[in-house]
């Protein structure tokens, strides 16, 4: 997590597989707000998958700010 005056940017947030489905993500998650609010931040953000991490962070009242493509060019 990384933050910068009044917002906070969560970076990578991964469960293991053998620990899906147990409410870990959603407490690393809640931690981070949490964290978050008590150093007076108001915004939070991170970069969700549409088919992983986007519905999960949305039941958390997260909403979809902008959508964006990633390139890669292998070599």
């Amino acid at each position: 997590m990384v933050r910068n005056n009044d917002c906070g940017y969560f970076h990578a947030t991964a469960v293991l597989p053998e620990f899906q489905g147990k409410g870990i993500y959603q407490a690393l998650v809640q931690s981070r707000i949490d964290a978050l609010k008590a150093a007076g931040a108001k915004i939070a953000v991170t970069y969700a998958r549409e088919l992983s991490s986007a519905p999960r962070l949305e039941k958390m009242g997260f909403i979809t700010a902008w959508a964006s493509e990633i390139f890669l060019k292998k070599f």
